[in-house]
């Protein structure tokens, strides 16, 4: 994450339950971003709805 926020994808925009909020600071990069990640889930033949939301993104 520190790498996305480095490189201007990401901004701080406060804190929630005590840890560092961070959002898509425009909508450029909210595009590219998603673009990004639609294309890499149609490469490896994955679908969102095979996609559990979970705790576990915390720990990237």
């Amino acid at each position: 994450m520190s790498l996305l926020y480095y490189f201007g994808m990401l901004t701080i925009s406060g804190m929630h339950e005590g840890k560092t909020k961070l959002t898509i600071p425009n909508l450029v990069v909210q595009e590219q971003l998603y673009t990004y990640l639609l294309n890499t889930y149609n490469e490896a033949e994955l679908s969102f709805s095979s996609y559990e939301k979970g705790d576990g993104n915390e720990g990237m």
